[in-house]
């Protein structure tokens, strides 16, 4: 599976809020969907894709796998900084 990155490195999620049941697709940054899934009544997930889509030169497709090692390899590279 891939995720869809913008040219700011954001991601795009698919973020369900439980109270209205509606569901809002949009680009945040990792730490958003920490907080988005901290609330009761809202969940985010990543939005995934199979690789025969393609899409406008902003956009890319980068595997789930990993985005995600990377997120963490490069969170704890600055948590060791400070």
């Amino acid at each position: 599976m891939y995720i869809l990155l913008d040219d700011q490195g954001r991601v795009l999620i698919d973020e369900i809020d439980y109270l209205t049941g509606k569901h809002y697709q949009h680009f945040v940054d990792p730490k958003r969907i920490v907080a988005i899934n901290s609330y009761r009544n809202k969940k985010a997930r990543l939005k995934t894709f199979f690789p025969w889509y393609s899409f406008k030169s902003d956009y890319r497709l980068v595997r789930k796998g990993k985005w995600l090692w990377d997120l963490r390899k490069n969170s704890s590279l600055q948590k060791n900084t400070i």
